[in-house]
């Protein structure tokens, strides 16, 4: 038996996730001429996390030293709610494997390059179900929930909230004002550990982290290792960029950002650029945040902006 390994691109003997057992002993079956028949019992190891990973079981031709049949096993890991692998990107400092998913929260389909185009205010509901399902929801810095976009029908509030009412029904896909979109927060209270309840060495899953269990937001640290592999291809079309992560098959929306400016007018602003929020807060007011459009960057934006969220998987003890 051998292991696939994803860090050497090679196959190797070092592995402990399969286990082969033979069940009952060999078994004389009388044809023209003689065969024999083994029967093996194949136990897969609990598998809670990390990327997919594949082992081949090599099956000896009878005596043969050199003859053997092969049967390659795949073991999967989906991104919960979907049939879509996550994959490692890139590493940490400690050497460990940066895991991101395939896509957005709320999105269940990937975003191929000729599905990006401008959507505007005023469009159709099919077209903003299709924008959805293939962006996601937008979430305010610190938010526990999302806000679906559907133009000028977008549920807007002015009031600021406190984070202990923010995820109250009446704020369910609600875009949260506040006092003003460019320089506040959403929040009346400010709590800057809503998404990292440690710290940017040590980050710890936050009380609003909106990923799924096993998943959490990025930290700007990780960001930095992931950005140097994502690839932004300028289109020429007058729309901007598209944008993926280099040797894998993830995706990256560039869906830029939404934003209101009164209880009836929201839009989203810069498509063709990615924004990405990382998990701890800069002040009160404005989040760390990264933008990829024909160059890439780190600064910081007001927490009342709303951008897609893509998680990656928190962190496991090495197989």
């Amino acid at each position: 038996m051998k292991y696939y390994d994803n860090h050497t691109d090679s196959w190797t003997t070092k592995g402990d996730w399969l286990t082969i057992e033979q069940v009952g002993s060999t078994e004389i079956v009388t044809k023209a001429t003689p065969t024999y028949k083994n029967s093996y019992q194949v136990t897969f190891n609990k598998f809670d996390g990390g990327a997919t990973r594949k082992a081949m079981l090599l099956i000896h031709n009878g005596g043969s030293e050199v003859e053997c049949d092969t049967i390659l096993v795949r073991h999967v890991v989906t991104y919960p709610g979907t049939d879509f692998e996550p994959e490692a990107v890139a590493k940490r400092e400690d050497g460990s494997d940066i895991i991101v998913a395939p896509m957005n929260i709320g999105a269940t389909k990937v975003m191929e390059e000729k599905d990006i185009k401008l959507i505007s205010s005023k469009e159709t509901d099919e077209i903003y179900q299709d924008y959805f399902e293939k962006v996601g929801y937008y979430f305010q810095w610190g938010r526990k929930t999302g806000v679906k976009y559907t133009g000028q029908s977008t549920k807007i509030t002015q009031e600021t909230v406190s984070t202990s009412d923010e995820n109250k029904e009446e704020y369910q896909n609600t875009y949260i004002l506040g006092s003003d979109p460019e320089s506040y927060s959403w929040s009346s209270d400010n709590d800057p550990y809503l998404w990292n309840a440690g710290t940017e060495e040590n980050p710890i899953k936050g009380k609003n982290d909106p990923c799924p269990p096993g998943w959490r937001i990025v930290t700007k640290k990780e960001f930095e290792r992931i950005k140097e592999q994502v690839v932004s291809d300028n289109r020429g079309d007058g729309f901007g960029i598209s944008t993926s992560i280099k040797d894998t098959k993830i995706k990256l929306p560039a869906a830029g950002l939404m934003l209101a400016y009164s209880e009836s007018q929201s839009m989203i602003q810069y498509q063709g650029k990615l924004y990405w929020f990382t998990s701890l807060s800069k002040d009160e007011n404005r989040a760390t945040s990264v933008t990829i459009g024909e160059s890439k960057s780190i600064g910081d934006i007001s927490k009342s902006f709303g951008i897609p969220v893509r998680c990656i998987q928190e962190q496991i003890p090495s197989l």
